[in-house]
């Protein structure tokens, strides 16, 4: 049987002059302790992540007409960027004005902040610091960093970008072999392999040391498919979650030689309608997806399941509707988050 226990863990990085936003912000019933963000700064949550320390890190936003241009961002939101510690919610004294994609921390433990068109660091001070402002039309979706702490970006019209530690290279249509310069994810395996799901249904690309590697629906009929999720398992296989709208969803698992099917279905055994947005491997090596469910292009609820390496199972939560990431901690502990709750996922 499963259940879920809503809970917030963080250790205070020595240094750095956050703010305690509220006290005692933990709350506990007879079902499960919980976090809600009503008593964090910001009433929408909207990403979250563990640092190199596991140390808990949470973006959430509010409504915040502003008065100033901004080059960067059509939404009326002020964005924050806080972690938890003992039972307090601590939030960096500065805030943006500019929608936050993702928080990604490198080898080195310095937290980039994502945004549609620049990338944002935080220094020793606790001061937002621009890092890179990008001049292509599109925006920004994805950023990861390899072994060597090298920065890989992603996103739609943007093509690939890689931040060696001195220099920004761009690889677009125009220089490079990318069949497109749009991209929905970039995941870096333990063997230090980029892996990109390309946009328009143009495959996976495999980056390994200078040798690109296409893999399109030449290579497999389960390759014409819309990609959005990438994840490797305990043997570094490859999954990759597709779907789009009333599609049903697949994993597409490749074993290094061949291409295999595998499909997440419901509590009633059929298939799933929608997009598989987010894959991770825990430590006992159960693929964990969330399927984004869609109605009339709208998100309109999640389903989180777990395979096992045999079965699907589809996990249960308790007044949640739509989950908008999913992470494990050092503990191996699974943690999803939704637009109002942090929440622990046991069984």
């Amino acid at each position: 049987m499963n259940k879920v226990i809503f809970v917030c863990l963080a250790v205070c990085m020595i240094g750095i002059p956050l703010f305690c936003q509220n006290n005692n912000i933990l709350n506990t019933n007879q079902k499960y302790s919980f976090i809600e963000s009503d008593s964090l700064t910001g009433s929408n949550l909207s990403d979250f992540t563990f640092d190199r320390n596991g140390i808990l890190w949470v973006v959430s936003t509010k409504y915040y007409p502003s008065t100033k241009p901004n080059p960067f961002s059509n939404f009326p939101m002020i964005w924050f960027v806080s972690k938890i510690e003992d039972n307090k919610y601590y939030t960096i004294k500065d805030s943006l004005e500019v929608k936050i994609k993702n928080i990604v921390f490198d080898k080195f433990n310095t937290l980039h902040i994502l945004c549609i068109k620049q990338i944002i660091t935080l220094n020793n001070e606790s001061k937002f610091v621009p890092f890179f402002v990008s001049s292509e039309i599109g925006g920004f979706n994805s950023l990861a960093f390899d072994n060597n702490n090298n920065i890989w970006v992603g996103g739609l019209q943007t093509g690939i970008l890689m931040y060696d530690g001195n220099t920004w290279s761009t690889y677009n249509t125009e220089n490079s072999s990318l069949p497109t310069n749009s991209s929905t994810n970039i995941f870096i395996d333990n063997n230090n392999i980029k892996w990109l799901t390309l946009w328009e249904k143009k495959g996976i690309l495999k980056i390994e040391d200078n040798q690109w590697t296409y893999f399109t629906k030449e290579d497999s009929d389960f390759l014409n498919n819309q990609f959005w999720s990438i994840t490797v398992d305990l043997d570094n296989n490859l999954w990759i979650g597709t779907g789009w709208l009333q599609s049903p969803v697949k994993v597409v698992e490749y074993n290094g030689n061949k291409w295999f099917i595998n499909n997440p279905t419901n509590v009633d055994g059929k298939s799933i309608s929608g997009t598989i947005r987010t894959l991770i491997t825990d430590i006992e090596g159960n693929i964990w997806s969330v399927s984004s469910i869609s109605r009339k292009r709208s998100c309109v609820g999640s389903i989180l399941s777990k395979y096992d390496g045999n079965n699907w199972q589809n996990i249960e939560i308790d007044d949640v509707n739509i989950i908008r990431d999913i992470e494990i901690d050092k503990n191996g502990n699974i943690w999803i988050l939704s637009q109002n709750r942090i929440i622990q996922v046991t069984e």
